[in-house]
């Protein structure tokens, strides 16, 4: 028996003595003495972030890598912080390394960080940015980092930039071609995408692009039809009806999908019509050009649900929750009676949102 017993303690011993190495050798353990990173490239002391500079490169950060005592991949990153001690509830990565010895910055990346470090857009800050080096475990997830270390601080005063709304107008057959009251099309970012909903009269109808409320910088179409150009031929309405109309001025193209008629639908109206059947009609609602959202006003008689949807017919509907809306998302209650301005704005797929608010 005892015999027996040792030759079990030898082999847990033997199991424990290769379950270590196999640790060691997937997740080293480092030596105390490393190099930490240092910055060679001399980085400009200033950035203001504009709209025409806004996809541009501030500068390539180059630095001498930190040294192991083993040799282990590891990962580089920029750091910013609004405080020189990096605090950790404070700091934010920037940009990745592109190679073993550079950093490539982004003035979109470090507008974006230093907004959410709570740096008002149009104001200079002052921001310290930091190379910092990570070894991660090769095993495990996520990654866990079994040593840090970091460059010297750079101080760098930048002014962020907050992208603002811009219009195009569409004057056109529809509307008495008047561009002075011409529907907008908006691009939220001013990123000379323009997007917008467009309720045309008749196939045919013919309309163009201006870039403000005048006939001085008017596009339509080449003679290829393929392009926009200035001051080129009528642009044609696919049909009559709202048409959701896509413009974007760096490749000078327009693109026109069919939308449909817009409306609220709920327990104010008993639900509506089954699918574009009978019943109370969808309460329509119309396009606000300059707010780039849908609205409508309706009447609640307490602990109501509503939702939005195309046509009349529930194949396109939204719904949702906190001012999110999301497609076939959740009926959107109404507690108190009242009326109600309700809106819908569309124009960013990626942040659909709706409000409600009592008039």
């Amino acid at each position: 028996m005892k015999k027996i017993l040792n030759s079990i303690l030898s082999m847990v011993c033997i199991s424990s003595l290769f379950l270590s190495c196999e640790t060691e050798r997937d997740n080293p353990i480092l030596a105390s003495d490393v190099s930490k990173p240092v910055i060679t490239s001399t980085i400009p002391t200033s950035l203001e972030i504009t709209a025409s500079n806004l996809d541009g490169v501030f500068t390539t950060v180059e630095f001498t890598p930190a040294v192991y005592s083993i040799d282990i991949p590891i990962t580089n990153v920029i750091q910013m912080s609004l405080n020189n001690a990096f605090p950790a509830d404070a700091t934010v990565s920037v940009d990745a390394a592109t190679s073993e010895k550079s950093i490539e910055l982004k003035n979109k990346s470090l507008n974006a960080a230093i907004i959410e470090l709570g740096a008002k857009a149009l104001e200079p800050a002052t921001a310290y940015l930091r190379v910092k080096t990570a070894v991660s475990a090769t095993t495990g997830s996520p990654a866990t980092e079994l040593q840090v270390s970091y460059s010297d601080a750079v101080q760098v005063t930048i002014t962020p930039y907050e992208p603002q709304p811009a219009w195009v107008y569409v004057p056109g057959q529809y509307q008495g071609w008047s561009p002075e009251t011409a529907p907008a099309l908006c691009s939220l970012t001013d990123n000379k995408i323009y997007v917008g909903y467009i309720n045309f009269d008749a196939a045919g109808s013919g309309f163009k692009i201006t870039m403000d409320r005048s006939w001085s910088n008017d596009y339509g179409l080449n003679s290829a039809k393929t392009n926009l150009e200035h001051p080129g031929n009528n642009i044609e309405a696919p049909g009559a009806g709202w048409y959701r109309l896509t413009v974007d001025m760096n490749s000078l193209t327009i693109s026109m999908e069919q939308f449909g008629n817009l409306g609220v639908v709920g327990s104010i109206n008993g639900w509506g019509p089954s699918d574009g059947g009978s019943g109370t009609p969808d309460i329509p609602m119309t396009y606000n050009d300059m707010q780039h959202r849908w609205e409508a006003t309706i009447t609640c008689s307490g602990d109501d649900e509503i939702k939005f949807r195309l046509n009349e017919a529930w194949t396109t509907n939204w719904g949702g929750k906190d001012g999110v809306a999301a497609l076939g998302g959740d009926n959107i209650k109404i507690a108190e009676a009242g009326s109600y301005l309700v809106t819908l704005d569309l124009t960013d797929p990626n942040n659909l949102t709706y409000t409600v608010a009592k008039q």
